[in-house]
């Protein structure tokens, strides 16, 4: 009796799609994308940024952190099989970081979101309820802080419309 082994793998997995690049401060940006298939398994996923590979992952998300504010960066992933198949990149997404507020505010300054949008949170955290974003050219008032937390100096500004809160 003779076996024969199984034939090999040679299919790459699809191109992941729907890739979204969201900046949620002045140093991070979070990606996410759809799933890819594959005829035996994906194994994971590789991140570029800027045409370099930044990460592999295996979940369907990524974030980047360590950027520089009010800076543009670009983003790709493919997927990978057990075989070493790659799927060609996906379509790119881009976004803009948030821009750094300085350390040098004081209670009462009067300040003006220079690069929009900006979000705005519930408490000076990055994981803080999310309370909306003000636009570029939005005013407020230094009401708070400053605080440290998670690596960033945080504010609490008084915006002329909504929402107040937050901001690193």
């Amino acid at each position: 009796m003779t076996t024969q082994a199984a034939p090999a793998d040679t299919t790459p997995p699809s191109v992941p799609t729907s890739l979204v690049a969201t900046a949620i401060s002045s140093s991070q940006i979070n990606l996410s994308w759809n799933p890819s298939t594959d005829n035996v398994g994906v194994t994971g996923y590789r991140v570029f940024r800027g045409g370099t590979q930044i990460a592999s992952v295996t979940a369907t998300s990524y974030s980047d952190t360590g950027l520089s504010p009010s800076t543009t960066y670009s983003y790709t992933v493919s997927a990978f099989d057990a075989a070493g198949n790659v799927s060609a990149q996906s379509a790119s997404a881009s976004a803009t970081t948030q821009a750094a507020l300085s350390a040098k505010f004081a209670i009462n300054d009067r300040v003006q979101v220079s690069s929009g949008p900006l979000n705005v949170r519930s408490t000076p955290s990055l994981t803080g309820v999310l309370l909306g974003t003000q636009p570029t050219g939005a005013l407020g008032t230094v009401i708070g802080g400053p605080q440290n937390a998670d690596g960033y100096t945080w504010w609490i500004i008084n915006y002329a419309n909504a929402p107040d809160g937050w901001r690193a």
